[in-house]
Parts: structure tokens; sequence; C-alpha cells
């Protein structure tokens, strides 16, 4: 099967899950309506002004009941502005005022279709990436029909977050980055979009767009090397390129917030991601609360991706064979995935009032691609183990399905004792750690550390195997 049917299967089952399974269950919730009613106004009114469009209800298009405020005033307090970051609402303006002028009744379905485009596309990207680091074709199926029927990519296919668009983004950068070499100046160019739109579609990727950025050039370096002449010209430009792009979203900033600062867009609440005031204002606590983020992303029960899609838990044992495997070509993808998973742990953000896992959804391609790269070097038991765990989270993946609303849960530092709806429902709330409680469940953190490494242990591949 080639990689544009499987895209155009995946996005039809993308369209089915988000219109008839998910939606109906639950309209736009969490931060999506604030995304969609400033999309409304970008398209409708042709500004950022927020006050009209709360006070006339305009969020009555896609969401019911009374949706308070989420602004901020400009400098002269003549104007309400998102208090969030307004990218995925630029993204969006376009395709809301074509549905709001022709087809308003399905403004919602349609948008969700355009997300679930956006998702297909981004799992095609990794397909043809994996072909281009591999020249092989084997492990596209089953190993992309598993990670696309599972979470978090199939709760987050047609919801409207800017997570997803960030993962198609880092995939095209990786395609880029490893193409360098034969095309450098449409790399030079194309990259240099890439961290413009980062940084456009949300300030958390910061970090991502400066290191596309930096290994870019590095990369550009490289082929210059080894095509034995200079390319500074090129270099230059996509430094140039990506600076000023980078610049653009600081001068909108400016302009708009008043503020050459992102946090400024947040009402000018300073956000808990400098070490020095963490360390001044709270102390040792904290920089405890960051460490145990660190496994909380993989297992705590209410945002751990490892809790409701185990079959992710091969990503470790992969990592390691791969690295070992393709040397030097997965050093882009790795320094992305740790520099990106660090800095969110030091932030220790935890998603809000939306599904599990949400910020796992931007570094699932960082996931996939190895774990494509080991599949054909397992062993046949290998391969059942690695099916057995990919059942289990389809079994998962159903149940969390049908019991969508309990997924949803209030995900933030404001109720850091809370259980997941989801597993109290099953019964199976002790069996999951809680990281965030205080203190931490460390039996069943231990419990579930042992069964990752023993299972990575499972499938690490076999050097007789690889020779053959």
């Amino acid at each position: 099967m080639s990689a544009r049917v499987l895209a155009v299967i995946l996005f039809a089952i993308f369209c089915i899950v988000a219109l008839f399974v998910t939606g109906p269950r639950m309209p736009p919730t969490g931060d999506e309506p604030h995304y969609l009613i400033a999309a409304h106004s970008i398209a409708v009114d042709g500004d950022l002004s927020l006050r009209e469009n709360y006070d006339n209800q305009d969020y009555r298009y896609f969401y019911t009941g009374h949706l308070a405020k989420r602004t901020t005033f400009n400098p002269d307090r003549t104007r309400e502005l998102p208090a969030f970051s307004p990218g995925l609402s630029f993204f969006l303006s376009p395709f809301y005022w074509l549905a709001f002028h022709w087809f308003q009744s399905n403004l919602v379905p349609f948008l969700r279709c355009l997300m679930c485009a956006i998702t297909a596309l981004a799992l095609y990207q990794v397909m043809q990436f994996f072909r281009e680091l591999s020249g092989a074709d084997k492990g596209i199926v089953p190993v992309i029909p598993i990670f696309a029927m599972v979470s978090p990519v199939i709760t987050y296919c047609g919801l409207f977050y800017p997570e997803m668009i960030a993962f198609l983004l880092v995939v095209i950068a990786l395609r880029q980055i490893h193409s360098a070499e034969n095309q450098p100046l449409r790399c030079a160019i194309v990259l240099a979009i890439i961290s413009t739109a980062l940084m456009w579609i949300h300030p958390k990727y910061l970090a991502l767009s400066v290191l596309v950025m930096l290994i870019g050039f590095r990369k550009l370096g490289i082929a210059a090397r080894n095509r034995e002449h200079s390319l500074s010209g090129i270099r230059i430009l996509h430094i140039l390129l990506s600076i000023a792009g980078m610049f653009t979203f600081f001068w909108f900033l400016n302009s708009e917030y008043g503020s050459w600062s992102p946090n400024r867009i947040y009402g000018g609440v300073q956000k808990e991601t400098s070490l020095l005031a963490l360390l001044t204002r709270e102390g040792i606590d904290r920089v405890w609360t960051m460490l145990r983020m660190v496994p909380a992303y993989f297992v705590d029960q209410r945002f751990g991706i490892f809790v409701y899609a185990p079959v992710y838990i091969v990503f470790f044992p992969s990592v390691i064979w791969s690295t070992q495997k393709e040397g030097t070509k997965l050093s882009p993808l790795l320094i992305l995935f740790f520099a990106h998973f660090l800095l969110l742990s030091w932030g220790a953000q935890m998603g809000g009032f939306a599904p599990p896992s949400r910020h796992f959804v931007v570094m699932v391609p960082f996931l996939i691609i190895p774990i494509l790269l080991t599949f054909s070097d397992w062993k046949r038991s290998q391969k059942i183990l690695f099916l057995i765990l990919a059942v289990i989270s389809e079994i998962i993946t159903i149940l969390m399905l049908m019991n969508y609303r309990l997924i949803f849960t209030n995900t933030t530092w404001r109720n850091p004792e809370g259980y997941s709806e989801f597993w109290k429902y099953l019964h199976m709330e002790h069996l999951i750690p809680r990281l965030t409680s205080s203190p931490p469940d460390y039996v069943a953190l231990c419990g579930w550390l042992a069964a990752v490494f023993i299972i990575s242990i499972l499938l690490y591949p076999r050097f007789s195997r690889a020779a053959s």
C-alpha cells in the first residue's frame, strides 16, 4: 500500500471519528472555543479585538452556553486582546471565513475535517521521512496505522489545538534537514519558514524554532564540506530569513500587546519557566516538581502517554537501537526531542481541560521514527509482543472514545491531587500513579517503571538478527 493511499484512508477514518464519534459527545471545549472566537474576529471583523465578540456572543456558532472571557487589555486599554497565543486562530481564519460565508451550519464539521487533513498529512510526512532514512517501506504497515489509531493522535486529530500543526511542521523540518546536501537552497528557505511558523503557532515552541534554525545552519555547513564548495551565501540567507521571521512575531507582540515578552499575552502574569525565579520563590520543592514531571509525562494517570497507549513503551528500546544503527542521521531528531521534552518538564505543563498527552502530540514523530527503523530488526516473538501492546492500546482507545467526556480532566496545578475520571470509571485509578499529588504514588510508579524496563529489554533487537 502506498503512503498516499494510506494517508487518504487515515484521513477518512479521522473524519469519521471526529464527526460521528467524538464531535457529538463533546463540542468545542477547553481552549478550543477561545481559539475559534479569535478566528471569527480575524475572519469576520478583520481585527483581534475580542470584546465585542464575547459581548455579542459570536461564539454561538460553535459553542452553547455562556463563554467566559479570556482576554487581556492592550497598552492603552482600548481593546481586549486574546489572553492566549493567536497563532492557531490566524491559521484557521481563512477557512473560518469560507465556512462562515458559504455553509455556516457546517462550520465546526468543516474545520474539524481540516484538522483531520493536517493530521493525515503529518503522518504522510512521517512515512516519507522514514523512506528517505531507510530506503524501504518495510514497517510502515502496521506501525503507522497502529499509532494513528491510538492516543494521542486519534484523540486530537479533529480538535482545535496548535499541537497537531506543530507536529506537521516538525516532520517537514526533519525531512528538509535530512535533504540539505541535495537541496541546500530549498532547505535554507523552508527551514526559515518553519522556524517562523513554529514561533507564530505558539511561543512555547520557541526552543524548537531556534533549534531548527541552528541545526539547519549546521547541516548546510556539513553539506558545503561534502560538496566541496562554499554555501556561505545560502547559510547566511537561512539565518537572516529565520531571524527576520521570528522577529515578526515579537514585533507583533510589541505592537499589539505593548511588550516584547510572550508572557504578556497571558495577561502579564509571569509563567513559571524561569529557573532562577522558581528557585527563589519555591526553592527545592519546585525543582522536585520539575524532576518528577519527567516520568509523569509517561506514566501519570491523567496525562501519561504510556498509560493511554502502552504501545509507545517500545520507543525506549527502539531509540537506543536505531541510534546505534543509523548513527548521526538521527541526531537532529534526538536533539529536538530531548530539548523540547526537558523544557516541557521544566515548565511542568499538564495540558489543561483536554484529552491526555496533549504536550506529547508534537513529539509523536520523534517517537514513531525510531520504532519504524527498528521494526524490521525484531524477531517474530518481539513483533508479537509489539502487536500485543498495540491491541491493548486499541482496546483502551475504544474505551476512551466510548467514554469520551471522561478523558477530559482539569489537568492543571490548581488541581494537583485529582484522579482521572476515566480510570475511576474503570475502577483502576489506584493501579496507575499520580505524580502531581502529594506525596506521589511511589508504589504504583515503581511497578510501572519496572514493567517498562522489562518490556524494553524484551523488545531490544538481538545482534544476531541485525547481522543477518
